[in-house]
């Protein structure tokens, strides 16, 4: 059993509705603690940071300075934590954004089986401009794709005070089998 917390983020800027980002952490203490907190919005402020330079011009990433704390395997909320506040990350990544289904897509890989499968996660990057839109290919450019490995390398920094980013697979309709796995790499996908 381990408990794991969320960081989480909104990006606004790009549509009426925002854009909720999150991601899964193993905290350096058990339980987690606001210092664990600090330390994954931290890491987490790093990645889309690296992302806002190929979202478009007008984006705001707010992060939420609240984590949520759950036992992996159960899925049961356990606490929350509250960290310092990261600044805003904003989009500077052209100004013709293509429409909101089109994304980036970076897929996570763990060292990880459950239920016979690997444990994978993956996260959408929204925001894309045209100019990284290879239009005879209807492709990600090299330039998109080489940010979105920027990000990928942003993951596997090590964070701050020890904490890991994870994949957390949920439990069963029961409350049971739940867990979570570290990252360990990562691929961006060569099309939207």
């Amino acid at each position: 059993m381990a408990v794991i917390i969320r960081t989480d983020a909104r990006l606004t800027g790009l549509s009426a509705d925002p854009i909720f980002l999150s991601q899964w952490y193993l905290p350096s203490t058990v339980g987690g603690s606001n210092t664990d907190a600090t330390n994954c919005l931290a890491h987490f402020r790093t990645i889309w940071n690296t992302a806002a330079a190929k979202i478009a011009t007008g984006a705001i990433i707010t992060y939420n300075p609240s984590v949520i704390a759950m036992e992996a395997t159960t899925g049961v909320l356990t606490g929350a934590w509250v960290g310092t506040t990261p600044a805003n990350s904003t989009g500077a990544g052209g100004t013709n954004p293509l429409p909101l289904q089109t994304q980036g897509l970076i897929t996570w890989a763990t060292g990880q089986v459950f239920n016979g499968r690997r444990l994978r996660g993956r996260v959408f990057v929204p925001g894309p401009d045209e100019a990284d839109n290879a239009t005879a290919q209807a492709l990600p450019t090299a330039s998109y794709i080489a940010q979105l490995n920027f990000m990928i390398t942003a993951m596997l920094a090590a964070v701050t005070g020890g904490s890991l980013p994870v994949v957390w697979h949920r439990p069963t309709p029961g409350g049971t089998n739940g867990g979570h796995g570290a990252i360990t790499g990562g691929s961006a996908s060569p099309n939207w």
